[in-house]
């Protein structure tokens, strides 16, 4: 996650140089969607499978508002009209967008790992020789699997 491309969709507050600035979204409504959109490149780029850009309200419930203004509590400044990420250089701020966005995709695959132990498709076990939880794919989930593999084809590189 850590060639995360910001994208096009704040303003960096820095014009030619390399003065101090911040970076501003409108909301953390569309800050989700961009991270959810990011998650689904991410995805389709793992999977090499088409992933449809849409963010939906079926995709949208992976990552809640209520978990993003959390998560930018950690990491902007919250201002009635959104929020700011101020920093005291531009490498700064490309490290604090890295940050906040690997947070935002952490929590949106924990999210994703959480609906599919809950549907059955996963399961969820302690390993403690690694300190870490594994997620093992079930007979459902394979069966889901395979199913997709027969009827969808990899997309080309």
């Amino acid at each position: 996650m850590s060639e995360f491309d910001p994208g096009h969709n704040y303003d960096d507050g820095y014009g030619e140089s390399d003065d101090a600035g911040c970076a501003g979204f409108t909301s953390a409504e569309n800050l989700r969607d961009k991270a959810l959109f990011l998650f689904g490149r991410f995805l389709e780029k793992v999977s090499k499978r088409e992933v449809s850009p849409e963010i939906t309200p079926a995709i949208q419930k992976y990552l809640s508002v209520d978990e993003v203004a959390l998560i930018l509590r950690d990491h902007a400044e919250i201002l009635p009209d959104g929020f700011r990420i101020s920093a005291e250089s531009r490498k700064e701020l490309d490290e604090t967008l890295r940050e906040l966005m690997a947070s935002l995709m952490e929590r949106i695959l924990s999210n994703v790992l959480a609906n599919g132990v809950q549907h059955g498709l996963l399961e969820c076990v302690f390993d403690g020789d690694v300190n870490d939880f594994q997620f093992l794919v079930t007979e459902k989930g394979a069966q889901i699997s395979d199913e997709y593999e027969r009827t969808h084809r990899p997309i080309e590189d």
